[in-house]
């Protein structure tokens, strides 16, 4: 007894002691609220420079990223808020337009639109050179200063622009017509060239002053009046495809499908480097050292046109320069970083769960990967990893892919679109500009593969598969037809493929041709798909998401009202908890847990600063709706304790503050209000303290006294309480075996009552054999009669002991089955004598007077997440109505109240979660029978018994 108090004396010096230093607890000085963002569709991204933020143009507006928090503006209301087509000009302001040939500029904190010259026809291109805009209309180019125009080129009546393209050193600008006639500026006039190729065929760029085209495979250098190679350089390399060219301040350099190929300048002949390699990218740091890069992840390092040093025994497939550093990114999705002479490669400790296909730099030290944001300088991972990633083609004709984190939805450019998209080849696996085959077919969907396939492609003619040599072979249904593929997604060996003609599965076989395995969804139009372990998702033609088991072909639609809400779905992608669908009215999350019929509206806002406030301090929220547009939404209120009336809020969001005014816990509620929706309520709460107080000794004394008198008394009452409570149980325990003794001699009572009436009867053998299983019987009962808790098969046994001696007085009329759940363990443990009552009222109340056929099903069903069993006894008996007519006036089961008063005994005792129930089985009003059900929760205490 005496070490009892020993921790009330801890817990004395523990209070003294924060009543002491409360004097010193922290204050926050305010409290805001985290900021996210779910653009609906994104059309163009862009990082600005000098500071790397993230631009994104989508059809809300312009969303800024900084890597903490996100800014947007909206254009003027009368325009249209689709914005792309995003540029820089060199004093850092950021242009855009919108898909109806407005121009906007972003400037004093606000996007302000440009006059829009009406009589120069649609918008065609716009581009920046040093401090301008040049923006190039079917019949003029203007040149843009801050928002003052000059036009510097306008064209007759019967010609119109297609191709346009300016060079950033010399603010000079080149255009192409569709008659083939090339205008460009030189010593600031204007020159005309009549060339031979069409607008579709010559592709523009600009070295050292001069427009330089490559048409076909072959490049040609200025002036372009001798395209065909009778002056300068002419005709440099024939019979190449040129896969993009990259200009720097002395030498324009070409990559192509047999190397690279350098033009230094006027007087020095053209160097090819690494004929017969694909060069995919060239690029250089601030010493000049050039580094070239393979579409087979090879690494090659230039110096005075030659290769220095080669990483040929790598997997690269993305290249940065920062600053004097070389970022690489791996098929293996690990980061590396050279020194300036790449005398060592450092490689990141961490790996990213697929290849890093493109790297980005961003604010404060960090790059932006296809797999996550990293550490530039330690190169780690950061914990702002990726949730999933959409890959689109916008209305502009660029591939993008945006990326989905668990606070945000960011993105980055992947790859511009071919000139020629029906002939020219198409880029793929995020960014790598890794380049297929030529096909005549116009390309409508890609997917990167594992092992010896590298890509899948699908054309508008069929669908191909390539290894990373190049070589191809068309995949076909077993009938011999071609698949036009829409959509596709890879699931370890299998590849998915979406068509107008339903859902295809692929097993991609690591060294044969992929093998077709079945068809699914036949003649379904399939637009997007998803797929991971757990299924297959996809969107069809009513924008309706189905859920796919490809086991069982069970489908089942887990988003999407058709005829209610135009959602105009896109895309969408998984993640381990939710779906993401991508849709014209937002970013749509969905739990996979819990398919639902349409979204529910979400108003996502947390507390970012718990810490308690000062009286008076100011309190900011900051708040932005998700998910919904602005037209889904009726209203977002607000309300808190000192202020109960519902205020309205802006409802694109804002700012909304309140002052800090009594001590104590208090509460805001935020309401969103939807016409399709029930309203969403969170409630956030804080603690606001009041100011730092002193306490004298005198006044702590007497609180320690206080306490202690107090404590002692709560020791003693828990303690007579403990007392009082195992009373009570062993009473219970008690009552529970007087009711159980009580049960055993009826069920006995009942079996001599049918055995006598067999001898009554006559059937002597029957008696004789029923007198076995009787005492079979009388054995189980006195071997369960001081037992609480049976196992499942024990229960089983004795049940069909009993069935078959109350079967036989009914001539063997009975048809009965005994079923148990596969994954239900037989040894786990059940009250005892619990289902015998249940099946004693089917028999006798209610087979025993069925004329027609006698049918007796018991069930053990088992719920792995509910942690609980449940046992149904379904009979086809006359019913309980009938039943009860039969019965004597006033009489009252026996079994019943007894299985009654048990239950709730073991409620008590054990801690369990019992209860049993009846349902009647109708058919038009008639009785067919009768179910009677006992389900069993296990609790914590109840588990540990039985298990």
């Amino acid at each position: 007894m005496k070490h009892t108090f020993i921790p009330f004396i801890i817990c004395f010096f523990l209070i003294i002691n924060v009543l002491l230093s409360q004097a010193q607890t922290p204050f926050a000085e305010n409290l805001n609220l985290k900021l996210r963002i779910a653009p609906s569709e994104i059309y163009d991204l862009m990082i600005g420079q000098p500071n790397g933020y993230l631009y994104i143009g989508t059809d809300e507006g312009l969303y800024r990223y900084d890597g903490q928090s996100v800014r947007k503006w909206e254009a003027p209301s009368r325009y249209a808020q689709s914005l792309s087509s995003l540029c820089q000009t060199s004093d850092g302001t950021v242009w855009c337009r919108n898909f109806s040939g407005n121009v906007f500029t972003l400037r004093a904190d606000s996007l302000q639109v440009l006059p829009t010259p009406t009589h120069f026809g649609r918008l065609i291109n716009m581009n920046t050179a040093g401090r301008q805009l040049f923006i190039c209309y079917e019949k003029a180019i203007l040149a843009y200063t801050h928002q003052t125009a000059d036009t510097l080129l306008k064209l007759p009546a019967n010609e119109v622009f297609t191709t346009f393209d300016t060079e950033n050193k010399t603010q000079r600008i080149a255009g192409l017509t569709a008659t083939g006639k090339l205008f460009f500026t030189e010593n600031q006039r204007i020159k005309q060239v009549q060339t031979p190729f069409a607008q579709t065929d010559l592709q523009l760029t600009w070295w050292r002053g001069q427009p330089v085209g490559t048409h076909k495979g072959n490049l040609y250098t200025a002036p372009l009046v001798e395209l065909l190679g009778r002056k300068m350089y002419g005709q440099i390399a024939a019979n190449v495809r040129v896969f993009h060219s990259v200009q720097e301040a002395q030498n324009l350099w070409f990559c192509t499908n047999d190397g690279a190929i350098c033009l230094p300048n006027e007087n020095v002949p053209a160097t090819q480097l690494l004929a017969g390699e694909r060069v995919s990218d060239i690029v250089s740091n601030e010493s000049g050292t050039r580094w070239l890069s393979t579409l087979d992840g090879k690494l090659f390092q230039v110096q005075s046109l030659s290769i220095a040093q080669s990483f040929a025994d790598k997997r690269f497939c993305s290249i940065l320069v920062d600053k004097n550093q070389l970022i690489l990114g791996d098929l293996d999705g690990r980061l590396h970083r050279t020194d300036t002479a790449a005398a060592q490669l450092w490689s990141s400790g961490q790996t990213a769960k697929r290849e890093i296909a493109f790297i980005q730099p961003m604010t404060g030290g960090r790059l932006l990967t296809s797999e996550g944001i990293w550490q530039a300088k330690t190169l780690q991972l950061q914990k702002l990893a990726l949730m999933g990633r959409m890959a689109t083609r916008t209305r502009g004709g660029d591939w993008l892919m945006a990326l989905f984190t668990e606070s945000c939805v960011v993105g980055a450019n992947i790859f511009d679109a071919p000139q020629e998209p029906e002939k020219a080849a198409l880029r793929v696996a995020m960014g790598t500009r890794k380049i297929l085959p030529l096909r005549n077919g116009r390309a409508i969907s890609c997917q990167t593969l594992a092992g010896k396939w590298a890509y899948a492609v699908g054309y508008d003619d069929g669908l191909w598969v390539f290894d990373r040599s190049g070589n191809g072979h068309e995949l076909r249904t077993p009938d011999g037809q071609s698949i036009t593929a829409r959509c596709m997604a890879v699931c370890g060996s299998q590849l998915w493929v979406g068509s107008t003609k339903g859902l295809f599965q692929f097993e991609v076989l690591e060294n044969n041709w992929p093998k077709f395995i079945q068809q699914f969804s036949e003649n379904e139009y399939i637009m997007a798909l998803a797929a991971d372990a757990e299924g297959v998702f996809y969107i069809n033609k009513k924008q309706q998401v189905i859920a796919l088991n490809p086991h069982t072909a069970a489908k089942q639609c887990v988003f999407g009202v058709e005829d209610v809400l135009s959602l105009k779905i896109k895309n969408l992608a998984l993640s381990p908890q939710f779906i993401w669908v991508v849709g014209t009215r937002g970013l749509f999350r969905i739990s996979r847990r819990k398919p639902v019929a349409a979204t529910t509206a979400r108003l996502l806002v947390s507390l970012q600063d718990s810490s308690p406030i000062a009286e008076g301090a100011a309190i900011d929220f900051e708040y932005e709706q998700i998910a919904l547009s602005e037209a889904q939404i009726e209203a977002i209120s607000v309300r808190t304790d000192e202020q109960p009336q519902w205020q309205s809020l802006a409802k694109s969001g804002g700012k909304w503050q309140l002052i800090a005014q009594t001590a104590g816990t208090h509460w805001a509620e935020f309401r969103l209000s939807s016409p399709f929706y029930a309203a969403q309520t969170q409630r956030l709460t804080w603690t606001v303290s009041a100011k730092p107080f002193t306490i004298s000794l005198k006044i702590v004394l007497w609180a320690v006294a206080v306490l202690a008198v107090g404590l002692v008394f709560i020791y003693f009452r828990i303690k007579r309480i403990k007392q009082q409570q195992a009373n009570e149980l062993a009473l219970i325990e008690s009552q529970l075996t007087a009711v159980s003794a009580q049960m055993n001699p009826h069920f006995i009572f009942n079996i001599l009552q049918s055995i006598q009436g067999m001898i009554m009867d006559g059937d002597k053998r029957t008696a004789v054999q029923l007198l076995g299983e009787y005492a079979k019987f009388t054995r189980k009962i006195l071997d369960f009669s001081d037992k609480k808790w049976i196992s499942i098969k024990d229960e089983i046994t004795h049940l069909e002991t009993y069935i078959k001696l109350e079967n036989s007085r009914l001539d063997n009329s009975i048809r009965w089955e005994i079923r148990t759940d596969s994954q239900l363990n037989l040894q786990k443990n059940i009250p005892t004598q619990l289902i015998h009552p249940l099946i004693e009222n089917a028999i006798k109340h209610g087979l025993a007077h069925q004329t027609g056929e006698r049918r007796l099903l018991i069930d053990f069903v088992l719920d792995t997440a509910d942690n609980s069993l449940q046992i149904e006894v379904t009979d086809s008996g006359i019913g309980r109505e009938a039943a009860a007519q039969k019965r004597k006036s006033g009489h009252v089961s026996f079994s019943t109240n007894a299985l009654s008063k048990r239950i709730n005994l073991y409620n008590l005792l054990l801690q369990t979660n019992i209860t049993f129930g009846y349902t009647d089985l109708l058919a038009n009003g008639l009785p067919l029978g009768t179910k009677a059900f006992i389900h069993i929760k296990y609790t914590s205490y109840a588990k540990n018994i039985t298990d």
